[in-house]
């Protein structure tokens, strides 16, 4: 259900880049993982083969069960981002 989510989703370009911000200018920056992609079809297919994001019955959304920020957008047109962060990542 959608109310499972414990994550932040990040389902625009602009939505990423402000996340991002904060971290660039501190320094500090999370662990992350960050894949581009041809095809939303693709974002969708690696995302969801991990284990802790799921789509969300009620919604169809993509939760997280862990407490991270996650999502694809499209970055240019026809060119697509897979975002996962967060200090609950680790190697």
């Amino acid at each position: 259900m959608a109310r499972d989510n414990v994550g932040t989703r990040l389902d625009s370009f602009d939505k990423a880049r402000s996340y991002w911000i904060p971290w660039v200018t501190s320094g500090k920056i999370p662990p992350f993982v960050d894949y581009k992609f041809k095809s939303e079809s693709d974002c969708i297919k690696a995302i969801s083969s991990l284990s802790f994001i799921a789509e969300a019955s009620d919604t169809g959304d993509l939760i997280s069960t862990q407490t991270i920020y996650y999502g694809y957008y499209e970055v240019d047109p026809g060119k697509f981002e897979v975002l996962i962060c967060g200090e609950e990542l680790t190697i």
